[in-house]
């Protein structure tokens, strides 16, 4: 019994740490491809993943601006820390 709790332990210890060992930050944030035309799409991924979904290491969400956007991802930790990266997705015509 207490090696099966030894292993849990450590298997929780594995994940905490790949998960950033409590340290905020953003892993990257960009869009694929960075240019597009007039009303096609790109996708933008976003790590760890936000709300509605459950966090993962990776995760993309289909964009289609009309016009070149910044786009800006702001993370918060609860001590109050904040990181923002942002990235511009070009658009033309």
């Amino acid at each position: 019994m207490r090696a099966q709790a030894a292993k849990e332990v450590e298997k929780d210890r594995r994940a905490v740490e790949m998960m950033g060992n409590g340290v905020l930050e953003i892993l990257s944030f960009y869009a694929v491809p960075m240019v597009i035309r007039r009303g096609d799409h790109a996708s933008m991924k976003i790590e760890p993943g936000v709300e509605p979904v459950k966090p993962t290491l990776t995760r993309c969400l289909p964009v289609s601006p009309k016009k070149t956007t910044e786009y800006t991802l702001t993370a918060e930790d609860g001590k109050g820390h904040t990181l923002t990266r942002s990235f511009v997705l070009h658009v033309v015509k």
